[in-house]
């Protein structure tokens, strides 16, 4: 029973959102302050929805696809919509004994028995957002994600929430190709097919004019330009001796490799590291919470209506070239 009440408890935490039209109730005895914030409000949430629909958009989902994401999320809701039933006297229950609280401290007065109540559900709201609710949604993680390709996962862990869809994501080329254009990769190209003898003579040369502009406009030390002509130099001999497949596999990050390292990009990337180990450890205590397909594609009312309808726009658009087949059919000698 107490699995169940924490299920649900957690499922509250989802951010569920209802239809905007319904948000808009009567204002008019409001200042002009609380509808700008609740205007604010609405607008929060419209962004939070242009951002999956550009995600979804970029994605190109199959029928079939869509059509998986749809049950799982249907299931899901089945399961938050039992235990509501269930519980909801006790989550109201939890409501009031906060609000209780809130009175009561208005008052100046720190009544007992009210006390350890109010810090019960607040221990309780705690171990549901934390253990709970990953837990829930850790059972739908492996399902949700094996629906998706390869590159669509990868479109779906680097994309950051926007209102307007990045370039990436306007076309249907391939979610997920890699970006095969760049000036830096194109020099490191025309770098590999130098004759070696002018290589050798020119490789300092390339080294010292990288470093003396960059340190125009980025101030370094001497000895900070020592390290990074070293660092320099062994990179260009490594990227001019691979082999064609080696190079063409890994030339996007060769070129970031080129960079100049100067002390605010040491600090970022050791930022970046231990930002990475987090991550790492806490999607394994918390894989539901960390699974980014999770975390876009597991919310019911969000998904289920956005995806019913596209998957009804795609079943009336391919009626018409059935019935059409059927027409020409119809007038065939036999």
């Amino acid at each position: 029973m107490l699995r169940w009440l924490l299920v649900g408890a957690a499922t509250l935490a989802l951010g569920v959102c209802s239809s905007f039209a319904e948000e808009k109730e009567s204002e008019e005895a409001l200042t002009d302050g609380q509808k700008v914030a609740k205007a604010f409000a609405r607008m929060q949430k419209l962004k939070k929805m242009t951002s999956f629909l550009n995600l979804l958009n970029g994605l190109y989902l199959s029928k079939e696809q869509m059509e998986k994401i749809v049950a799982i999320n249907e299931e899901y809701k089945a399961k938050y919509e039992e235990w509501a039933r269930k519980n909801l006297q006790r989550v109201e229950e939890w409501e009031r004994t906060l609000e209780e609280w809130v009175e009561a401290l208005k008052r100046g007065e720190l009544p007992r028995d009210l006390m350890r109540k109010a810090g019960h559900v607040d221990h309780m709201l705690a171990v549901v957002k934390r253990n709970v609710l990953n837990r829930v949604r850790s059972n739908y993680k492996e399902r949700l994600e094996a629906v998706f390709t390869d590159a669509q996962k990868e479109v779906i862990r680097t994309f950051k929430p926007c209102v307007t869809p990045p370039r990436d994501l306007r076309n249907p080329i391939r979610a997920g190709q890699a970006n095969a254009g760049g000036h830096a990769t194109r020099l490191l190209v025309r770098l590999r097919q130098l004759p070696p003898h002018v290589f050798w003579r020119q490789l300092d040369k390339i080294v010292e004019r990288h470093i003396t502009g960059y340190s125009k406009a980025h101030p370094m030390t001497e000895e900070e330009k020592a390290a990074e002509r070293k660092r320099l130099r062994q990179t260009l001999i490594k990227i001019y001796r691979m082999d064609d497949v080696d190079f063409e596999m890994q030339k996007e990050k060769l070129a970031k490799e080129l960079k100049v390292r100067d002390k605010a990009h040491i600090i970022r990337d050791e930022i970046k590291r231990l930002h990475q180990e987090l991550q790492k450890w806490q999607k394994k205590v918390m894989p539901g919470n960390y699974s980014p397909v999770v975390r876009w594609f597991l919310n019911p009312e969000i998904v289920i209506p956005v995806l019913k309808e596209r998957i009804a726009r795609m079943e009336q658009e391919e009626a018409p070239r059935t019935g059409t087949a059927s027409d020409e059919c119809s007038g065939c000698e036999r």
